[in-house]
């Protein structure tokens, strides 16, 4: 269990988050403005990744995502002899098409630059079918790839490619237990 500490950015937002449920819990606010749920999505897409929340959001050093992609890249050097894979999790800031701030990309482009090829990179998301998928699972047990983003419900279960895994990641925790069992 990796903890990062929380930005003087992120303490900044959390707080508003507070005063809204304040608000809310008086009832000075239209349910359908703003309400208990949205204030923990937002706080959920916050804890990940604020540029998820705000395109303008600082790219802290030691965000979780940047100390996940550290980690990715010790652990991928370490198990360079026997091309280990790796596995990260993700629930939010999936791929989209829309131009918002997105987790997968940045974590690829990241490791990109520290030199991992990017065709050892994927995203589950890429593989739009069973033969794709199968094929992209293929590439991960001979060690072709090494290193997939996917989110819980896309390669929770049915994900056969442990033969060369050696670390798995969980950027978010799903909201199910039985997910991340």
């Amino acid at each position: 269990l990796i903890a990062a500490k929380s930005s003087d950015f992120i303490k900044e937002i959390m707080e508003s988050f507070v005063e809204r449920a304040s608000d809310i819990r008086k009832g000075m606010v239209d349910p359908r403005i703003d309400n208990m749920l949205k204030i923990t999505h937002e706080a959920r897409l916050l804890g990940l990744d604020p540029r998820l929340l705000y395109e303008d959001a600082p790219n802290e050093a030691d965000s979780k995502v940047n100390q996940c992609i550290e980690i990715i890249y010790d652990e991928y050097i370490q198990s360079s002899a026997i091309k280990g894979t790796q596995i990260v999790f993700c629930d939010v800031g999936t791929p989209n098409s829309d131009g918002r701030f997105s987790i997968y990309p940045y974590i690829k482009e990241e490791l990109i630059k520290k030199g991992i090829p990017e065709n050892e990179v994927c995203f589950i998301h890429d593989a739009t079918n069973e033969a794709k998928r199968e094929a992209m699972f293929s590439d991960l047990r001979s060690g072709h790839r090494r290193i997939i983003l996917g989110s819980t419900p896309k390669m929770g279960t049915g994900t056969n490619i442990q033969d060369r895994l050696v670390a798995l990641h969980h950027l978010d925790c799903p909201w199910r237990p039985s997910d991340l069992e």
